[in-house]
C-alpha cells in the first residue's frame, strides 16, 4: 500500500466537513431561512435596523469586525466600522421583509432536512 495515494483520514473528514456544509448552506438558501446575524447575545440586524449600531464601543466594532472577518484597519473610525457591519447586515435574508406566516413555516422544513444529514 502506497502511503501517497491514499487520503489520510484527516483530509477525508475535512471533504466530508466542505461536503456537509455545502449541503447545509444549499438547505438554507433554498429555503430562505431568514435568521438574524447575532454576535454574542446582539441581534445585530436589529440594531442596524433600530441605528443602535453607535451604541457600541469602537473596541467593541473592532471586535464585531474581526469575529465576522470583516477587513478594517486599526484606526478605522467608528463610522467606518459601522457601515462595514450595516453592509454586512444588508446581506442578510433576514433584511428582506416577510410575513410572519413565511417565517414560521421554515423552521420544520430546515429541521427536517437537518436529521436527514
Amino acid at each position: 500500500m502506497h502511503r501517497g495515494d491514499d487520503k489520510s483520514d484527516e483530509e477525508s473528514i475535512d471533504e466530508k466537513e466542505v461536503s456537509h456544509m455545502t449541503t447545509v448552506e444549499s438547505v438554507v438558501t433554498e429555503i430562505g431561512l431568514t435568521l438574524p446575524i447575532v454576535y454574542d447575545f446582539y441581534d445585530l440586524c436589529d440594531y442596524v435596523k433600530k441605528k443602535k449600531l453607535n451604541y457600541f464601543t469602537v473596541s467593541m466594532l473592532k471586535e464585531i469586525c474581526t469575529f465576522f472577518e470583516l477587513p478594517f484597519k486599526s484606526r478605522n473610525s467608528k463610522a467606518v466600522l459601522m457601515s462595514k457591519i450595516k453592509e454586512m447586515t444588508h446581506e442578510c435574508q433576514c433584511s428582506v421583509k416577510r410575513t410572519h406566516h413565511q417565517a414560521g413555516t421554515q423552521w420544520p422544513l430546515l429541521l427536517s432536512v437537518m436529521e436527514r444529514l
